[in-house]
This record gives structure tokens, C-alpha cells and sequence, in this order.
């Protein structure tokens, strides 16, 4: 197993391939701006910012995978504000949960009946605390 986030397990075997690249994550700071009669305005440090996750994960149908069951999962997750762990080579990522903000599906391959045997999502979490 690669990593996990939820029920959505990130892994590689004889049978499918489930995984997610280019993965970011983004930190930064909270900060007040005090603004001073003519003078250069003062930033004030409130405190630390939420951390922030994003990464694609593609679907093939050729890889064992559904990619419109997994792609309707994800964006399901999202609706109901579902939140967890992210987990990557056995470590959380961050400080605690994730809640998954936005999801973007790009289906790239849809067969003469309708299905999709390709697609690709963008996937952002951010810290829920």
C-alpha cells in the first residue's frame, strides 16, 4: 500500500493500479494588516495557517479499476464533507485530518456505449481541525 486517505486506498498490484502524482502541499500563516497613518501598514502574526493537499489520481480501465465508480466516489466524499487521515508510506501527512475540498474530473476515454475506461481527477484536501 502506497498511502490512504479515508477509503481510498492507494496501491499497486498484479491485479490494479490505484495511485495519485503530483502530490503538493501548501502551508502558510495567518496575518492581520494594521494600516498607520502615513506610514508603512504593520502585518501582525495571527497564527498558522490551514495546511493544504493536492494531487491527480488517474483511472483506467485497463488497470482494474471502474473509473466512474472511483471518480463518483470521490466526488461523493466531497458532498458529504467527509474528512480523515492522510496517509502516505505508513506516515500522516500533516498535523491531523484532511476534509476534500474540490474534486475535478476530466474523463479522458468514453467507449460507444457510454463508458468511461479513462479518467483523471484533481484532487484537493485541506486540514479540518
Amino acid at each position: 500500500m502506497i498511502g490512504s486517505f479515508g477509503d481510498i486506498i492507494f496501491s499497486v498490484s498484479r491485479q490494479t493500479a490505484k495511485t495519485l502524482k503530483d502530490l503538493t502541499r501548501a502551508e502558510g500563516g495567518r496575518y492581520a494588516t494594521h494600516d498607520i497613518h502615513l506610514k508603512k501598514p504593520k502585518p501582525e502574526f495571527l497564527g498558522p495557517g490551514l495546511s493544504k493537499l493536492s494531487f491527480k489520481m488517474d483511472f483506467d480501465a485497463n488497470l482494474g479499476v471502474n473509473p466512474r465508480k472511483e471518480t463518483d466516489n470521490l466526488v461523493r466524499l466531497q458532498r458529504d464533507g467527509h474528512y480523515s487521515l492522510f496517509i502516505l508510506g505508513g506516515r500522516r501527512i500533516g498535523m491531523g485530518y484532511f476534509t476534500l475540498q474540490s474534486v475535478s474530473v476530466d474523463y479522458k476515454t468514453i467507449d460507444n456505449l457510454g463508458n468511461v475506461l479513462s479518467a483523471t481527477a484533481d484532487v484537493t484536501l485541506e486540514e479540518y481541525v
